[in-house]
C-alpha cells in the first residue's frame, strides 16, 4: 500500500497506521509500551522515525510480528 504524499512515497506510516486498526490499538497503546508521549509517538510515525527494532517492539505491543528484509531466490534473507 503506498500513498502519494508531497511527491514521496509514505508506506510505513500507512502500514503501522493499518496495523494499530487491524489489532485494535491506538497510538497510546504505542506510546505506553515506548514510555512516550502519544504525541510523540504521532510525530515519528508521519515522519517515519522508527528503526527495525523499534518496529519489532511495536509489532509485540500489539501482537503481531515485524518483517523487514529482501528475501532471495535460494532462500537468503538480507
Amino acid at each position: 500500500m503506498n500513498i502519494e504524499r508531497e511527491g514521496a512515497y509514505y508506506m510505513k506510516e500507512n502500514q503501522i497506521i493499518a496495523a494499530l486498526a487491524y489489532a485494535h490499538k491506538n497510538q497510546q497503546d504505542i506510546a505506553d509500551s515506548f514510555g512516550c508521549t502519544k504525541q510523540n509517538i504521532s510525530t515519528r510515525i508521519k515522519r517515519e522515525k522508527f528503526t527495525d527494532e523499534e518496529l519489532e517492539k511495536m509489532a509485540q505491543a500489539i501482537g503481531a510480528k515485524y518483517r523487514c528484509y529482501f528475501e532471495f531466490e535460494d532462500g537468503t534473507k538480507i
